[in-house]
């Protein structure tokens, strides 16, 4: 008895969050601002991390070069 309480109002929230998600209509607009931003917060954020990577990279190219 109780699963069924609980299930049924679990559905009727969803529904609920979804009508109310559906009835206002998103306007998704990307400027030249908001790419400048994202390049840069992903340069800052993956860039260390590339260059440490090219890093070992070439290190373990040269070992593996003068070991052969």
């Amino acid at each position: 008895m109780r699963d069924t309480i609980l299930t049924m109002k679990s559905r009727s929230l969803i529904a609920a969050l979804l009508t109310v998600s559906l009835a206002c209509r998103p306007v998704l607009t990307i400027g030249w601002g908001e790419i400048a931003i994202l390049i840069v917060l992903l340069a800052t954020l993956i860039g260390p991390a590339l260059v440490r990577l090219y890093r070992r990279w070439d290190e373990f190219s040269r070992w593996r070069g003068k070991k052969s």
